[in-house]
């Protein structure tokens, strides 16, 4: 499978094997955290 943003025939992010659904939000979601914190963005609660 491939993971990311391929449209009208572009590869996309990346390859591999198939998941499932909750191990590819995890993987997501890690690669997102690791996007904000390396351009200083903060999380708050409330």
């Amino acid at each position: 499978m491939e993971m990311g943003v391929g449209i009208h025939g572009e590869p996309g992010r990346q390859r591999m094997n198939m998941k499932t659904a909750a191990e590819i939000s995890e993987h997501w979601c890690r690669y997102f955290t690791l996007i904000f914190i390396s351009r200083g963005v903060t999380f708050s609660n409330g």
